[in-house]
């Protein structure tokens, strides 16, 4: 894997650490204002969940040089694993848009439930695929070692 691919997920996982941190504001306005638990806890999720996914781009860009992978999986795995926080965090941006902050239901109707479904899709799909590539190079990387031994 390329340091520059390492140092994209580095990047944007700092990014999304910061932008999770400024997500605490309007955790703490909903707690000071008594806006309902239900509110706050959308806040709650919003805020260290972002932080979460900040924190699983560092991991990744961290372990990928101990993964046997070659460079375009490399370029696959940050470009998914970037690319599936941020769909992430553009779902949660759709709730915030319309004012659907209300943890118990969707709160979405229309084109903001098809953009939501979208977004949401995708980053799974962008998840799951950054995923196996953790476990097949983590796969290739223990195979080799072994054979090394």
């Amino acid at each position: 894997m390329r340091r520059h691919n390492q140092l994209q997920m580095f990047l944007h996982g700092g990014i999304l650490l910061m932008g999770g941190s400024l997500l605490g504001l309007p955790f703490f306005g909903a707690l000071t204002e008594d806006s309902g638990q239900n509110v706050v806890q959308f806040w709650r999720g919003a805020h260290t969940g972002v932080i979460a996914a900040g924190v699983w781009l560092i991991a990744t860009g961290a372990a990928s040089s101990h993964l046997k992978l070659t460079e375009r999986s490399g370029w696959v795995l940050a470009w998914s694993t970037i690319l599936s926080n941020y769909f992430a965090v553009a779902a949660l941006l759709v709730k915030v848009a319309v004012g659907a902050t209300d943890s118990t239901r969707l709160g979405l109707h229309g084109l903001a439930h098809a953009c939501y479904l979208a977004v949401g899709v995708s980053a799974a799909v962008l998840a799951l695929v950054s995923v196996s590539l953790v476990i097949v190079g983590s796969q290739a990387a223990l195979r080799q070692a072994r054979a090394s031994s």
